[in-house]
């Protein structure tokens, strides 16, 4: 007999998990400056959806990262967050005080 697989959180309940994970790991740092122009990018590892929070650049491969966050797609808990910390504090620098 085949096992079905539970159903899939949608993605904006899995984005809102991950957003308040992130906000919460980033809380240390201060707001960031609202001059930063930050994208949210998702994929798909296996169980897991990964949002990054970062600063695009005319080449995909020059993006700077500042958070991932993982959240599984099946229970929706978060499994982690990994905040990039040199990177934040560059970002932080830039403030105008």
């Amino acid at each position: 007999m085949a096992s079905t697989r539970p159903q899939k959180i949608p993605l904006a309940t899995l984005q809102e998990a991950a957003r308040l994970a992130t906000r919460t790991a980033l809380e240390p740092f201060g707001p960031i400056p609202d001059d930063v122009a930050l994208t949210l990018g998702t994929h798909w590892e296996d169980d897991e959806v990964v949002f990054e929070l970062y600063i695009a650049k005319d080449q995909p491969t020059d993006a700077v990262v500042l958070t991932e966050t993982r959240v599984n797609q099946y229970d929706g808990q978060v499994r982690s967050v990994r905040v990039f910390e040199e990177v934040v504090a560059g970002v932080m620098a830039m403030r105008t005080p």
